[in-house]
């Protein structure tokens, strides 16, 4: 199992100098665990983002996802595999970078 490397967000100086406090990865894991609906972003021929709801799952460090092999996201990812994903919550933002395997799965990197 590929190890899952975690960052924490940098901001500009002025902005959060002194947190009070950060989430923890198993945080974070329960958050994805209990989503069924991701935001995936891929890269369109032109070099567009192309962002698309997906329902989903997390399980064993890796999130796998719904789509047919010919949609415009699954034909994205044939051509360059590096997406982001994300959850619906905008209040507490989770946000994922990685690449995306034929198996419709993304690999936290």
């Amino acid at each position: 199992m590929k190890l899952i490397k975690t960052t924490r967000p940098r901001f500009p100086r002025g902005y959060v100098d002194n947190p009070v406090s950060f989430v923890t990865w198993d945080w974070v894991a329960a958050q994805l665990t209990e989503s069924k609906n991701y935001w995936l972003c891929s890269v369109l021929p032109n070099g567009n983002p192309h962002v698309v709801p997906r329902w989903g799952v997390f399980l064993d460090g890796k999130v796998y996802y719904d789509g047919s092999p010919q949609t415009r996201h699954a034909l994205n990812i044939q051509r360059n595999p590096t997406i982001s994903l994300h959850l619906e919550n905008g209040t507490q933002p989770i946000i994922l970078y990685g690449t995306s395997g034929p198996s419709n799965n993304l690999l936290l990197n």
